[in-house]
């Protein structure tokens, strides 16, 4: 046969170029693996900010709408006591007025039940004064 040999030099030679290229692999496998690593915690932080803001643009869109009903409440409330003071008020207004118009009442029954007297009494008199001119012409 015409088997062809290596010479022992040769063979070692590219047995470390062989290795030389495997360890400048493995390194270069590595920095890309750290360089993929960090990559990925990039955006980890920028994605943990992001919501860390989002959360904080509810939070403060939510404290926000809470003062808005806070300060609808107070309104209501105001409007609601401003009600109650004027109804309180009408109604003492309304009390004063029955008892003035109840006094005038009494007042003018007096006043008729005078008036009722005195026509009873002109009554009387007529009644007397013809009676008597009836005894006196006869």
């Amino acid at each position: 046969g015409g088997e062809l040999y290596i010479p022992f030099t040769v063979a070692k030679a590219k047995v470390e170029e062989v290795q030389r290229d495997m360890v400048a692999m493995k390194a270069q496998q590595l920095s890309l693996v750290d360089e993929m690593e960090q990559h990925y915690k990039d955006i980890e932080r920028d994605l943990q900010e992001y919501f860390l803001a989002y959360i904080k643009r509810l939070k403060a869109a939510a404290e926000d709408q809470a003062g808005a009903h806070q300060t609808t409440l107070e309104q209501v409330g105001d409007e609601a006591e401003r009600f109650r003071e004027l109804a309180e008020a009408s109604m003492l207004e309304a009390s004063s007025r029955i008892a003035t118009l109840e006094r005038e009442k009494s007042k003018l029954q007096f006043v008729l039940s005078e008036d009722a007297d005195v026509h009873d009494l002109l009554d009387k008199e007529r009644t007397l004064t013809s009676s008597l001119r009836s005894e006196s012409s006869t």
